[in-house]
């Protein structure tokens, strides 16, 4: 079984992040919209057992290699935007849904739910802000690759990089460290989603 695991261990990795997903949105209905309270702390219970399995496979695939493997890092990945943006993007989430329930079946929206809704950006405004967090995480990113580069050594040089097979980015080594390196390159991935995220609110601000 451990074995079997381990060999699907993406799969089951990539099901886990669809059931995640499919338990929150399914918990926001049965709560808000079907007012379903106590059978919603079901859907709540498997969304937090799910992040329990993701650790798991976390220690399975660590057991099995004994480093610190990419999977590993993009677990990593996953549980720290889980305790940090994560928690933000939730309570968004939880308050865009309550509202619109309410503002569909006429009811009055509380106060608190209107005020957070004024606190919310728009338009040029709203990009602005995602440049500067963008700008914010692209400085923490040079920084660290330029401490990786003094402190292990760079192993492949900018312009060879540049013309590398890109689907096989993630197999060569940057730096003489390798979790240095894997770190890296999993992060690059992470700051090119963020980027597309960020510009395209250039191109298609924010609306009301």
């Amino acid at each position: 079984m451990f074995e079997w695991i381990v060999e699907h261990r993406w799969s089951l990795l990539i099901t886990a992040e669809v059931v995640f997903w499919v338990s929150t949105l399914a918990f926001l209905i049965l709560r808000y919209v079907f007012q379903l309270h106590k059978i919603s702390y079901i859907l709540l219970a498997v969304t937090l057992l799910n992040e329990g399995w993701i650790i798991a496979l976390g220690v399975m695939d660590f057991q099995q290699t004994g480093r610190f493997s990419t999977y590993l890092i993009i677990i990593v990945a996953i549980l720290i935007y889980a305790l940090t943006y994560g928690k933000q993007d939730a309570k968004r989430l939880d308050r865009f849904v309550q509202r619109k329930v309410l503002e569909l079946r006429g009811q009055p929206v509380p106060e608190a739910l209107r005020a957070w809704r004024k606190e919310q950006l728009y338009g040029w405004a709203h990009t602005k802000k995602e440049l500067k967090g963008f700008a914010l995480h692209m400085l923490v990113f040079v920084t660290v690759q330029v401490f990786f580069a003094l402190r292990y050594g760079m192993t492949v040089h900018l312009g060879t990089l540049a013309e590398m097979d890109f689907s096989r980015w993630g197999d060569y080594p940057l730096y003489g460290s390798q979790i240095a390196s894997q770190i890296s390159q999993v992060w690059m991935l992470i700051l090119m989603i963020d980027a597309l995220i960020t510009f395209s609110y250039v191109i298609f601000p924010k609306k009301r």
